[in-house]
């Protein structure tokens, strides 16, 4: 969620600036193609949403079949959700996942 704070309070979207709600998911999905690939994008979906009078952003992101890496500088990271939280994988760790999966 984007426009939300950690205790579920909606803030609205208004303090990122864009001129527009499509500039907005412009920029997202600029940020996919860059950093996800185009091949991932179909597995994003996003879309706003009235709550508490604010608008707020929610980006819902389906089941990969094939492995997805975050890349960024010419470097690859791979994270997994733990719980409530994101864990960045070293490669040995990625590979022990891959495994498991």
């Amino acid at each position: 969620m984007v426009g939300v704070d950690d205790e579920g309070v909606a803030l609205g979207l208004e303090t990122d600036k864009f001129s527009n709600e499509d500039k907005l998911l412009l920029h997202l999905n600029t940020l996919i193609m860059n950093h996800l690939g185009g091949e991932f994008a179909q597995l994003i979906k996003a879309t706003i949403h009235t709550v508490d009078e604010h608008r707020v952003l929610a980006v819902q992101c389906l089941h990969s079949a094939e492995p997805v890496f975050f890349r960024r500088d010419n470097d690859e990271y791979f994270y997994v959700r733990t719980g409530p939280a994101t864990a960045a994988l070293s490669p040995s760790e990625v590979i022990a996942y891959l495994k498991g999966r």
